[in-house]
């Protein structure tokens, strides 16, 4: 292919197309606004010209969305969530960036976990880990993306069987961080 022929004079830690720079690029990480120009649409091309899925991950930076990153990285066109901005982004914001940067597969890791702060705080844990994960699912739907959305443990809290457990086996959990997150599920 002439585009990948004319991509192998890069450095082969980045793929550039256009003004685009393709996983691994720090640049993704480096922005603290969503300005849709600073995601241009752009077909995804790997080295050797074969077409990439392009994969958008919310919690990038976290303990599960950056191991997410490293397992995929090279075979994918990973884009992380940028950084900082999850938990206040307005709904019109999200939904036009997803639909800017139009993924293939959404994977949902971001959530405000930790459970004495959304036990002090419910309506924090409700927006991050209920509304959000809703408004994920409505943008990635308009786009036709595959939605993979984590959920927790926490959800599990408060049982006295060890499991394994069934799909529909009744679950009360014992905190509002897992409330919430089984809410999620849930809708």
């Amino acid at each position: 292919h002439p585009l990948a022929q004319s991509m192998q004079s890069l450095p082969p830690i980045y793929v550039k197309m256009g003004q685009r720079l393709l996983f691994p690029c720090p640049e993704y990480l480096k922005y603290d606004t969503l300005s849709t120009s600073q995601f241009p649409l752009s077909t995804h091309i790997a080295q050797g010209g074969s077409i990439m899925k392009r994969i958008l991950v919310t919690g990038a930076g976290g303990f599960v969305g950056s191991r997410i990153m490293q397992q995929i990285s090279g075979s994918a066109e990973m884009i992380p969530f940028p950084g900082g901005r999850m938990a206040r982004i307005p709904r019109e914001e999200l939904h036009e960036l997803i639909l800017r940067l139009h993924p293939d597969v959404l994977l949902h890791t971001a959530a405000l976990s930790d459970t004495g702060y959304c036990e002090t705080h419910p309506e924090e844990s409700y927006r991050a880990n209920v509304s959000i994960p809703l408004w994920i699912a409505e943008a990635a739907r308009e786009v036709n993306a595959k939605l993979v959305a984590f959920s927790s443990d926490q959800v599990y809290a408060g049982l006295q069987d060890t499991g394994p457990f069934e799909e529909d086996f009744s679950l009360h959990p014992a905190n509002v961080y897992g409330r919430h997150k089984l809410e999620a599920e849930q809708r």
